[in-house]
């Protein structure tokens, strides 16, 4: 009996040890299920986690990334809106946005278009001239392109390149509408986006307000008045102020005395002062610039002198004119002179040189100092002779020329000067016209336009004119423009504002030319400012401002026909 109990514990004691073993093997099992368990929870959270992060920072990207439209700018061409100028900039915490993947949607009730950036149409900040409106900026935008100013790039992380606009920097987006929609109109509506590689699109949407026009019509309201009621001849007009002009010219019934006098602008009304007479000569081929507010320079042949060039120095004050000494220029004989400023110190005087056959055209500078004008050397900028000439400054270094000799069929030519230290040199020459051309006159839109009119001898003398562009003392000009489709002469032009030139001509009349796209030219109706038959003769115009201009002319018929007369002709 002890045997048996024996066995029994031993059993006992076997069974309890293999319960022991297998809770041991549950339990790490559950250990193991646990730890995987864990482990694909941990996994999951991970995954859900990067997956949230990356749709949070997409997320986040997308509604913060992207441009902004700061505004948008349309130009009024005289009543047709042909510019428009977006502003853009980054939004807040953007990205970098590259602009050559972007593209800009715009919409008419009419039509729909889409542009994409060219990279011939970008304009560094070094490059603006000041006008966001300066036509050299638009002209290669088409109906699918658009173009870059920038304005602010502290980075130079924009480059026609590769133009990506980051944070701080600020871009004008151009387009050019005639391109687009031919033009739009007043109470036009357009919508659109600018909408970039990624992230939210600038917003663009406007309506275009009533308005006349950048520059209305040319009406004249008063008479013209007389500054010489006898016998004027010959007259040059220059603004010094935009309310006063001195007017030169040679006054036939005092032994053709070169005279001057002052006219003060009210409104449309001018009042005059004394005549002065500032050449005790006959003077003829007189021209006058205008230096300062205060002072004039006016050259001129001295008839007395074997037609030496002759200058002189005049000072305005309380509307009357002094003169100093005149000081000759060329002591050999002199004709088809012309005048322009550089600044208050510096002029140009540009003339036929000597009594060769023909005579080599010729320009001098004159420097103003201590009220009296001292010249430097004579330079040829031609060997031929110029029966029409005309000089306009481009800036305070430089000029332009435009000349021809119809006797010798020499077309229309035009050159650049540059001055530096009293001196003159030029650059290459370029012919405009196919044939010779008379009654030339010349005027500057800005430092990089001109615009020249005239009378076309190879077109049976019609009226007409073209736009130039210069950069340094390169010259290229776009088509020219009929203004009068009939035979005309004494024409005289000035630029109103960079986009608008009015011409006055000898059918006593006046019309607007309005430039388009940097050299293009249309013209409105003309407007006549004098009636009197025989027509006007020998005319002269200064823009006072972008409103008014003064026109001064004497009647045809030579030295005792008519009388010298101005007027002011108004935009409005």
């Amino acid at each position: 009996m002890g045997c048996m109990g024996k066995s029994y514990r031993h059993r006992h004691h076997w069974d309890r040890a293999s319960t022991g073993i297998g809770s041991i093997i549950v339990f790490i099992a559950l250990v193991l299920v646990a730890g995987i368990a864990a482990s694909v929870i941990i996994q999951v959270n991970n995954e859900l986690e990067i997956q949230a992060m990356q749709s949070g920072s997409e997320t986040t990207a997308e509604i913060s990334s992207g441009i902004a439209v700061h505004e948008v700018f349309y130009h009024n061409n005289s009543g047709l809106f042909d510019l428009l100028a977006i502003e853009v900039q980054t939004r807040a915490g953007s990205r970098p946005i590259d602009l050559s993947e972007t593209v800009v949607l715009l919409s008419t009730t009419l039509q729909k278009s889409l542009f994409t950036y060219d990279s011939y149409l970008f304009t560094d900040t070094a490059d603006i001239n000041g006008d966001l409106w300066d036509y050299q900026f638009y002209p290669g935008c088409d109906a699918v392109s658009f173009g870059v100013i920038v304005l602010r790039d502290a980075d130079d992380s924009l480059s026609s390149t590769t133009p990506i606009m980051n944070r701080g920097d600020r871009v004008i987006l151009t387009v050019n509408l005639i391109a687009a929609f031919t033009g739009l109109t007043v109470r036009s509506e357009v919508v659109g986006r600018v909408i970039a590689e990624s992230g939210v699109s600038g917003v663009v949407s406007f309506r275009i307000s009533e308005g006349k026009g950048d520059l209305p019509r040319l009406h004249f309201d008063q008479s013209a008045t007389s500054f010489d009621a006898v016998t004027a001849y010959g007259t040059s007009v220059a603004a010094v102020s935009s309310d006063a002009v001195v007017i030169g010219y040679r006054d036939s019934d005092n032994h053709n005395l070169g005279t001057a006098i002052v006219g003060t602008i009210s409104g449309d009304t001018i009042e005059y002062g004394e005549a002065v007479v500032f050449a005790s000569a006959v003077a003829t081929s007189i021209s006058v610039t205008a230096v300062s507010s205060t002072h004039v320079v006016i050259a001129y042949c001295d008839n007395d002198n074997g037609n030496a060039g002759t200058a002189v120095l005049g000072e305005i004050s309380g509307g009357e004119i002094s003169f100093g000494e005149p000081q000759v220029f060329e002591e050999d004989a002199t004709s088809a002179i012309t005048i322009t400023s550089l600044d208050a110190t510096t002029v140009v005087i540009a003339y036929n040189e000597g009594m060769a056959d023909p005579a080599p055209g010729t320009a001098i500078v004159g420097t103003i100092s201590e009220g009296t004008i001292f010249f430097g050397s004579t330079e040829k900028f031609t060997n031929g002779g110029c029966s029409s000439l005309s000089i306009s400054s481009l800036d305070d270094s430089r000029v332009i020329l435009c000349y021809s000799d119809s006797s010798s069929g020499v077309p229309g030519t035009a050159v650049v000067g540059s001055v530096s230290g009293g001196s003159i040199s030029y650059g290459d020459s370029v012919e405009f016209t196919d044939a010779a051309i008379t009654y030339l006159t010349l005027t500057t839109l800005d430092r990089t336009h001109v615009c020249a009119a005239y009378a076309d001898t190879g077109n049976e003398n019609h009226g007409t004119a073209i736009v130039g562009t210069i950069s340094g003392t390169t010259l290229s000009f776009g088509d020219s423009a009929e203004f009068k489709e009939s035979a005309t002469s004494h024409i005289s032009a000035d630029a109103i504002d960079k986009t608008h030139v009015v011409i006055a001509y000898s059918d006593g009349a006046a019309i607007l030319g309005t430039v388009s796209y940097g050299d293009s030219l249309s013209f409105d109706s003309s407007v006549a400012f004098e009636s009197a038959i025989p027509v006007s003769s020998y005319l002269s115009t200064a823009a006072l401002d972008s409103t008014r201009v003064v026109i001064a002319f004497d009647l045809e018929g030579g030295p005792g026909s008519g009388s010298g007369n101005a007027i002011v002709g108004q935009f409005s």
